[in-house]
């Protein structure tokens, strides 16, 4: 599975859960509806912006300078 696949996942599942929690907390007010958009939200921009791949290894630099 790709590193993009997984992101991906674990997003939604995050959002999911956000989402049944906040229903279940029975959230009515606007702030309130903010206050959980923004928590299921930020945390899935940081997963995308920061969750990086493993860096390529000295072979594979090496493989692709021979290509």
């Amino acid at each position: 599975m790709q590193l993009k696949h997984k992101k991906l996942i674990a997003i939604t599942i995050w959002l999911v859960t956000i989402a049944i929690l906040g229903m279940s907390a029975n959230v009515t007010s606007p702030s309130s509806r903010m206050i959980v958009v923004a928590l299921g939200l930020f945390p899935a921009f940081l997963i995308l912006r920061f969750w990086n791949g493993p860096a390529k290894t000295l072979s594979e630099r090496i493989q692709e300078g021979r290509q």
